[in-house]
């Protein structure tokens, strides 16, 4: 049986009503230079939230508050499947500090459908396209 990586992505929403797209670098071991919703993975005994606050402060030095689930899947890559959970977040700052990202864009989420996203990213992007979020 194929071993399934537990991942978190956040979808986050500034004041504005803007989502942020991050754009992985180019020295990034998969998917370099593809858009994501970023975030990354859930360590044993972390909730899936508390990885999320973790990671978006690691990776982009902002503090975000989860919302809720926004919808979870499987993926398969070449290199191991992995089980996406992105959740819904808000963040009262747009002041970043880009740690992993090569670059990120707050975007109305219509205005972000010419980004080249992470495979795995495609769905949750689609989904979102269709909700009343934000």
């Amino acid at each position: 049986m194929d071993q399934i990586t537990e991942v978190v992505a956040a979808i986050i929403c500034n004041s504005q009503r803007e989502i942020l797209f991050a754009q992985k670098s180019s020295t990034a071991q998969t998917n370099a230079h593809l858009w994501e919703f970023p975030g990354g993975k859930i360590k044993i005994g972390e909730t899936p939230e508390k990885a999320l606050i973790r990671e978006i402060a690691e990776e982009l030095s902002l503090p975000i508050i989860v919302e809720s689930l926004f919808m979870s899947h499987l993926h398969k890559y070449s290199f191991g499947n992995i089980h996406l959970h992105a959740y819904l977040a808000t963040c009262k700052s747009s002041e970043v500090q880009l740690h992993e990202h090569q670059k990120i864009v707050w975007l109305k989420k219509e205005k972000a459908q010419s980004l080249n996203f992470a495979p795995a990213d495609i769905p949750i992007f689609q989904k979102l396209l269709i909700t009343n979020w934000p």
